[in-house]
């Protein structure tokens, strides 16, 4: 289990719970417009094919150099629909899909149909449409893992805090479950001694303690907010204590990760983060949490990049390997982001293109071809994950990392087309059963707490009260 977690919450850093009251924000929207869907061997065959162009065709096998890259012959052959690296990267005009190779051709000349309207092989409907059911999945994928109470145990705890760790400390020793056996009272600890188990083992505490709360609660509000401050309520004095704001922060990003799955959690980041806000809201709080990375490896950025978003990014994934030749495939080096492109989108659907796009690109930079062949080779030896997830998800990353968009279709995206109608129902079963039990662990945790309380084993406010 604590490695299916790991994988699930790398997979929502590259691309991501527990009340009764929260229960219907948590279900979200399962179906969304995917149950006008008419779902027939016709239409999922017309799906199947108009998919097929979202192959990037002429994928290097390896970009060593992203500024070399730029200046070779490899560059100017690369292209998605006739979308070529240097709209992606360089230019300023609109996207206009009338202009793009997706429509019917004989001849060289356009074909029309019967509506006397060019016939296009591949809509923004078509590729809306498959990520929405991508978005769907995954989201449910996360809800079996984490969903409820399943969240709550302490290998679970130390595979969160390896995680963590790994972001914010460049020289983060990697903790071993056998060495927490019994570090929770209980065997399924309560979300109060989950989040702060994970905060203080990961060593977020000392980071937020000084970094943050000597600033005060105005220096990180804002990012507090984008992380799930809508999911629980922040109370001011969380933000007088590291160990309290970082194990709230941690709890409200689960909500959320639950809430609107790990695309459009990732993809709200991104939007955020790669805005012109960043420099003025969000930059300084961020970095004044990374220094450790930003002490190790700011140095081989200048400080233009270091302030950027793609900056941000290298401190966030890049190890030691990012900067060497060494081939170890454990870590993943993001390449550089086609900010404007990204940001001048007229809407998601298109944004999720270029994001497509940009991953595809990632999978062949430096050793991500070795990192993600890992990461698969994980996946399929995992004991918690079913025999169909593990296809869907090898298939996923593919597709959408490795340039192999067939196999994405094939074995993931079609099939998701009427899977996600037909367990829609038992998803929302499942959350009902998962919402209930978890108002039950809290009514107990209640009780547990006020017992010890009144016997004199606790003063209020200690021991992890379930009141905070």
């Amino acid at each position: 289990m604590k490695k299916t977690l790991s994988l699930l919450l790398a997979l929502v850093m590259i691309f991501s719970c527990f009340s009764a009251m929260s229960a219907a924000a948590e279900d979200g929207d399962l179906v969304g417009n995917i149950s006008n869907m008419i779902y027939n061997e016709e239409t999922i065959n017309a799906s199947r094919e108009a998919l097929g162009y979202l192959e990037i065709k002429n994928l290097p096998d390896q970009i060593t150099d992203f500024d070399t890259f730029k200046g070779s012959a490899e560059w100017d052959k690369v292209s998605l629909m006739g979308i070529d690296l240097d709209f992606l990267y360089s230019a300023t005009g609109i996207l206009m899909w009338s202009e793009l190779d997706v429509f019917l051709e004989e001849n060289g000349k356009l074909v029309y149909g019967t509506d006397g309207l060019p016939v296009q092989l591949i809509t923004k409907d078509d590729i809306s449409l498959a990520f929405t059911n991508i978005s769907i999945y995954l989201q449910r994928v996360l809800y079996n893992k984490c969903g409820g109470l399943n969240l709550y145990s302490v290998e679970n705890a130390v595979a969160m805090a390896n995680f963590v760790g790994k972001i914010f400390y460049p020289d983060f020793m990697e903790l071993d479950v056998n060495n927490y056996k019994n570090y929770f009272t209980n065997e399924v600890p309560s979300a109060n001694e989950f989040f702060r188990a994970v905060t203080t083992l990961s060593g977020l505490d000392k980071l937020i303690d000084y970094n943050w709360i000597t600033r005060g609660k105005a220096y990180c509000e804002p990012i507090v907010t984008i992380l799930g401050g809508d999911y629980i309520t922040f109370l001011d004095e969380y933000y007088n204590d590291g160990l309290t704001l970082g194990s709230k922060i941690l709890e409200a990003m689960v909500k959320k990760l639950i809430a609107v799955g790990p695309v459009d959690f990732v993809y709200d980041l991104i939007n955020i983060f790669s805005s012109s806000s960043y420099d003025f809201v969000y930059r300084d709080p961020t970095l004044a949490l990374l220094t450790h990375k930003v002490s190790s490896f700011g140095g081989y950025m200048s400080e233009d990049e270091l302030y950027s978003f793609n900056g941000l990014l290298k401190l966030i994934f890049c190890d030691g390997e990012c900067y060497s030749s060494a081939v170890s495939g454990t870590g993943f080096c993001p390449l550089e982001f086609p900010i404007e492109r990204f940001n001048n989108a007229a809407d998601k659907t298109e944004q999720l293109i270029y994001f497509y796009y940009y991953l595809n690109l990632c999978g062949r930079y430096r050793n991500n071809t070795y990192y993600f062949e890992n990461v698969k080779r994980a996946i399929e030896s995992s004991a918690a994950l079913s025999s169909d997830d593990k296809i869907k998800l090898v298939a996923l990353i593919d597709g959408f990392l490795l340039g192999k968009i067939d196999n994405a279709i094939e074995n993931a995206i079609v099939p998701l087309y009427k899977e996600n109608i037909t367990t829609a129902s038992v998803s929302l079963g499942e959350r009902i059963k998962n919402a209930f039990m978890t108002f039950l662990k809290k009514i107990a945790d209640y009780f547990d707490y006020l017992r010890k309380i009144f016997s004199g084993e606790l003063n209020y406010g200690e021991g992890n009260s379930p009141f905070n």
